[in-house]
């Protein structure tokens, strides 16, 4: 007669698990290190590049207020304001006085073009001017990164806009 012989993992019903084959292995644990990594990196750069825009976008509007302010304030009093760049900012002057003192964020440029038509010059200054349609445009260009923006003075409106 032949003995049975019975284990207690078979008296719980159970197969006994085979501890080499439990858990992940150092490979495998690898594999999927490396594509979370990879993932995250990716979120990483999409993340800073939001913030880029943001960045770039709260200046320029803040600039286009700034100049509007100063474009109505030049038409209300029948002088010329002028908008120059200074290192790592800008400034408004008018009335003999330096009316707003704005600073760039690090990594952000600023270009200004001066002109009408096709003949455009790039300057360090730029006049606001006093006329309800003033007589000639600029344009400021500002880029952080691969991102850009452009300010326009509107040649028949007077108007600052963010194009």
């Amino acid at each position: 007669m032949a003995k049975t012989v019975i284990s207690p993992a078979a008296s719980r019903g159970g197969d006994v698990p085979d501890p080499a084959s439990s858990g992940f292995s150092l490979f495998e644990l690898l594999v999927v290190l490396t594509i979370m990594g990879v993932l995250a990196s990716f979120t990483g750069m999409a993340v800073i590049r939001s913030v880029q825009g943001d960045v770039l976008d709260r200046v320029s509007a803040e600039l286009v207020g700034d100049l509007r302010q100063a474009r109505a304030s030049a038409v209300r009093g029948g002088t010329d304001f002028r908008l120059d760049l200074v290192d790592g900012g800008y400034r408004i002057v008018g009335a003999g006085r330096t009316v707003e003192d704005g600073r760039w964020p690090s990594g952000l440029r600023a270009e200004l073009v001066i002109g009408s038509g096709t003949a455009w010059v790039a300057r360090s200054s730029a006049r606001i001017p006093h006329q309800a349609i003033p007589l000639s445009q600029f344009r400021l260009r500002l880029v952080r990164g691969d991102e850009e923006a452009l300010l326009a003075l509107d040649p028949v409106s007077g108007e600052i806009r963010h194009e």
